[in-house]
């Protein structure tokens, strides 16, 4: 590898230890937005230009039309999801809040996670990873985000209480499989729009509506007395 994919690949590495398990939760944000703007400079630094990062402006309007398109599908497949007996459970999760709503979908989230994954992996990464042709690069990278979403899903696991051992197994490698299937997904948007904001926008709603609706299902727990009939 050559100096810049390993300086991207393990300043991401170590930034991956530092945000799931060092910094104080309220760092996230600005921790993360740091983070994108110093791959960014980086990968600037190193010769690429807005073009090849998936920024330029001039294909913002393409980034946006591919973008509320794709946020759209992934929306409305997260709501048909949660309301399917067999899929609903994925949306219990005890780190969701209702009254945390507004601050994760429109901080937290496009802020803090959106971005930096998104400049990180559909943008930075790409440009800098060496393969023969662009598929290559593009799992490549998919692989990575995987990989990237090992802690993360560590620490959920831990806070919804799951110990055994071959569930947790089970929860990190499933994770890390769907993780980078949709990290293809994304560079795929990346690719057609020539612009990261489709990704971003898809991301965006596919985290964000999730989010959502697992806080409506919490709250409607929440509100139904233990031995109630629901049906």
């Amino acid at each position: 590898m050559n100096s810049e994919i390993t300086a991207t690949i393990g300043g991401l590495a170590a930034w991956n230890v530092i945000v799931n398990r060092l910094i104080p939760p309220h760092r996230y944000v600005v921790g993360n937005l740091a983070v994108a703007g110093a791959l960014t400079a980086f990968a600037r630094a190193s010769g690429a230009t807005w073009n090849q990062l998936g920024l330029s402006p001039q294909r913002w309007k393409a980034g946006v039309a591919w973008g509320v398109g794709a946020a759209t599908l992934l929306g409305g497949g997260a709501w048909v999801g949660s309301r399917i007996p067999a899929t609903s459970p994925l949306f219990d999760d005890a780190r969701v809040r209702p009254e945390d709503v507004r601050f994760e979908t429109r901080v937290r989230i496009p802020l803090g996670t959106v971005v930096l994954e998104e400049i990180a992996f559909r943008s930075v990464l790409p440009t800098v990873l060496d393969g023969p042709t662009r598929e290559q690069v593009s799992w490549g990278s998919a692989g990575l985000f995987g990989l990237w979403h090992v802690l993360p899903t560590l620490t959920t696991l831990d806070i919804n209480g799951v110990s055994n051992r071959r569930t947790r197994i089970a929860a990190v490698a499933g994770g890390v499989g769907v993780t980078a299937v949709a990290a293809v997904g994304f560079d795929m948007l990346r690719l057609r729009s020539a612009s990261v904001l489709a990704p971003m926008l898809a991301h965006w709603a596919a985290n964000g509506v999730s989010y959502l609706l697992a806080a409506k299902r919490g709250s409607a727990a929440e509100a139904t007395p233990a031995g109630a009939d629901t049906s």
